[in-house]
């Protein structure tokens, strides 16, 4: 089993098994241990052995390299050669200057991580998860469980420290390429968009190690274990509906505004030169690189200044709606488009002009080379506002601008049809998905919804419950967004359809009437706060759902709200999962500011106790106890400290009273807050309590586990063990019943061969006769409980019988 030191436990279980079949030795060693086990434990304390060798002799290698050795002149010597290329091309004091900014902002330790590929870092990854099992073993010299804490738990895992190496790798890998001028654009010959070459190389393993990953994965439902599906399969088709699902959002969203007629903003914020460590396509540098200010900096730099810019509403009372994406520029510096449908053209205009005012240190000449923070109006006939003409010579529309800030987010990267395996779609499209990757970057988030009520998967549950039946709930505002969803569904095919048969004219209009039933849907589900939607909105959606409660009279009714449960992670910490949505239902109704004698009356109606808390113990009360207990107040007692009044009631044995006082209103709304009833701001200014009593809508009918090959077979043996276990079950009771059958019939068969009856004969009517007579006096005599028709012992040719011979007894 020498092989196993490099090709790991599952060739040493191959080699033993090898080996244990044919009798003898594997690899020239002596016979196999007794079990399988034992070998695996013999191979694991081998391959401990040499990987704690060679991590030794790389320590002591390490400690003999000289100061000459770890200079920064040598770094070249320890990148991949597709990145020294860059530094070799530099001129000298360039070169000296971005090395040492290498090795101060990375450090030899994570520029030895760059040269390594996935399954190099899966490797290094395993031999620290082992190390880390050793210094904290999961049982003690006793056995018994010790380090059991999430920490030690996960970091026993080669998957958690894969996970760790990989960020760490991208982090050095993104600073190195960006210092050494990786990137930059097509115009530089060897620099391309957005990440490196040698970045994309190892992007495209990471994929196919991936792909070779989830080929051996399962989803498998857990009540039914011969139900699965290829993670492959649930991967790609999880990224198609994403994607289509963000593109449908948007349609919904530039229908909505345009039938508001909401003026759109158009935000984008671009970072200053000292972020860009290089110049891309353009001659010349207005600001020089500063070294301290690495890809992960310009993130946290492009996420501040989006924050200021949402401030800028805030401070001007306005909602927005919309989304942003973030793109990466030529040089992989983020930028970051916001596009905002707000509700007049003056407010898009002060906002416009606000954002130019904190923005106005980044603003140059039409072509200078810090030229991208701007604010316009899409359509905005004045000039100070509007947008600049497309790259084909025509004004920018909202469509236009949601098609080039959203180009990127909603693709999916996939495999071109009938292509070599690897070949991937785009090479665009996977230097983005790279880019975001190393980064964890987050490149499309929703603006206005409601985030407290985890809006998108809300949509999702109502939308997969709309796709599995026809079933309509008796809540108000889901059986509205399940009607609309099976609308927008409709429309959605015939776009399909339309769009296979070239019919363009169908096909747009069946998009804008599937964006229309979805902005009812989402109407319906309370994806916006309903305080914040539009006066048209509020009628429409009145007029729906308030017919169905006159009689309550309710006339807006509550939206959904998520159903959370908690679970446990397989490190052992609990968290919290979305499971589906819940009806509310109305409790009472409170003004908007609700006054004390109001909580009080609503907590008595819901059978909500509030306590009333004791007032600050203070000297008069120990005094007025004092007296009320029959011992005089001197002037004695007068001077002395609330505590040695105490004490010296304590010892009297007099108690000491201290009224209660009405509680505040905050205590109140706390008492109901944690009695289970929410809160909700109604459009009207009143405040609704409601309790979760209503409908629920599942997400997913079935819990799905993932398991691999070995563990779905696993798996779905031990469900059929049990279907097997009932049928032998029922088998053996067949069986008993026939011998108990047979041993009670013995007497009879005895008394009929006394009387020369034999079964399995043609009996004439006479020995029919005595047939039956010798079964009456049997049946008495042993008091049977067979009937004699019992096709098992009756006669052929009894009266109202098959005339076949009758059936062989049970053996």
């Amino acid at each position: 089993m020498a092989g196993g030191r490099f090709l790991g436990h599952g060739f040493a279980r191959k080699a033993f098994l090898d080996a244990l079949a044919a009798g003898g030795a594997a690899d020239g060693q002596p016979s196999p241990p007794v079990s399988l086990d034992e070998a695996l434990a013999q191979e694991s304390v081998r391959i401990g052995a040499e990987r704690a060798e060679s991590a030794r002799l790389a320590i002591e290698e390490a400690a003999e390299l000289d100061g000459e050795h770890l200079s920064p002149g040598r770094l070249a010597e320890h990148l991949p050669t597709e990145l020294a290329a860059f530094l070799d091309r530099m001129p000298l004091p360039r070169r000296r200057e971005r090395e040492e900014a290498i090795l101060k902002k990375v450090g030899w330790k994570d520029v030895g991580l760059i040269g390594l590929n996935p399954t190099a870092l899966a490797t290094l990854a395993e031999n620290e998860a082992t190390r880390y099992a050793k210094a904290f073993p999961c049982q003690d010299e006793d056995g018994k469980a010790t380090h059991q804490e999430p920490e030690h738990r996960r970091r026993r895992q080669d998957s958690w420290w894969r996970k760790r190496l990989r960020r760490d790798q991208s982090r050095a890998l993104l600073y190195v390429e960006a210092a050494v001028g990786a990137v930059g654009g097509p115009v530089m010959p060897g620099r391309p968009l957005y990440v490196s070459d040698y970045a994309l190389g190892l992007h495209r393993q990471h994929e196919e190690r991936t792909r070779e990953i989830l080929s051996d994965l399962w989803l498998v439902r857990e009540d039914d274990p011969s139900i699965k599906i290829s993670m492959l399969d649930v991967d790609q088709k999880s990224r198609a509906r994403k994607a289509a699902e963000r593109r449908m959002m948007i349609d919904m969203m530039l229908h909505r505004w345009k039938a508001l007629g909401w003026a759109v903003c158009w935000i984008t914020i671009t970072l200053p030169g000292e972020y860009v460590p290089h110049s891309t396509n353009e001659g010349r540098r207005a600001a020089k690189w500063n070294p301290d200010l690495g890809p992960l900096e310009a993130m946290a730099k492009i996420q501040d200044d989006f924050h200021g810019t949402m401030s800028l509403l805030r401070e001007r009372g306005i909602r927005p709606q919309g989304w942003w994406n973030s793109q990466p520029q030529q040089s992989g510096t983020p930028h970051r488009h916001i596009l905002l449908a707000i509700p007049t053209v003056e407010q898009a205009r002060a906002v416009c002009d606000a954002f130019r005012a904190k923005f106005s240190t980044r603003r140059s000449d039409e072509d200078g080379p810090d030229r991208g923070c701007n604010a316009s109006v899409i359509g905005d006939d004045h000039p100070d506002y509007a947008t600049r003409d497309g790259k084909n010579g025509s004004p920018e529309t909202a469509r236009s601008a949601a098609m080039y800030s959203a180009r990127y987010s909603t693709k999916m990267e996939k495999l071109k049809e009938g292509s070599e395996e690897g070949e991937e779609e785009g090479d665009e499209q996977s230097r983005f998905a790279d880019w975001k990757g190393r980064r964890r970057a987050r490149t499309h988030t929703w603006l206005g919804l409601d985030a407290q009520r985890s809006p998108v998967d809300l949509w999702r549950t109502h939308w997969t419950n709309a796709m599995r039946s026809d079933y309509q709930p008796d809540d108000a505002r889901m059986a509205l967004a399940l009607r609309h969803m099976h609308s927008t569904k409709a429309f959605i095919d015939i776009a399909v359809e339309s769009h296979a048969a070239r019919d363009t004219q169908t096909m747009q209009r069946a998009q804008e009437d599937a964006a229309r039933e979805a902005w009812h849907a989402a109407i319906a589900i309370g994806m916006w706060p309903d305080a914040d939607l539009d006066p048209v909105e509020l009628e429409w959606l009145h007029g729906e759902t308030g017919k169905r409660f006159e009689s309550m009279n309710i006339a807006d009714p509550l939206p959904p709200v998520p159903l959370r449960e908690e679970r446990e992670s397989v490190y052992g910490e609990r968290y919290t999962a979305f499971a589906g949505a819940i009806g509310v239902t109305e409790r009472f109704r409170l003004s908007g500011r609700p006054s004390r004698a109001e909580l009080y009356e609503a907590a008595e109606a819901v059978g909500v106790a509030v306590d009333r808390p004791r007032a600050k113990l203070r000297r008069r009360h120990v005094l007025y106890s004092l007296e009320a207990a029959g011992i005089p107040v001197t002037w004695r007692l007068k001077k002395l400290s609330l505590a040695q009044l105490q004490e010296h009631s304590e010892l009297l044995g007099v108690t000491v009273y201290v009224p209660t006082v009405a509680p505040r209103s905050g205590t109140a709304m706390k008492a109901l807050k944690e009695a289970g009833f929410g809160f909700s701001k109604r459009p009207d200014g009143s405040l609704v309590g409601f309790d979760l009593s209503g409908e629920i809508l599942l997400r997913n009918e079935h819990r799905w586990i993932i398991a691999d090959s070995e563990k779905a077979a696993e798996l779905l043996e031990a469900a059929t063990a049990g279907e097997r276990q009932e049928k032998a079950a029922y088998q053996e009771r067949v069986r008993e019943s026939a011998a108990q059958h047979e041993e009670s019939m013995k007497p009879f068969r005895n008394a009929c061969a006394e009387r020369g009856i034999s079964f399995g004969m043609t009996m004439s009517d006479a020995e029919k006769e005595l047939f039956y007579e010798v079964w009456e006096e049997v049946r008495k005599r042993d008091q049977l409980s067979v009937s004699p028709n019992d096709p098992r012992i009756r006669p052929s040719g009894s009266p109202g019988e098959r005339e076949e011979p009758p059936d062989p007894p049970p053996t």
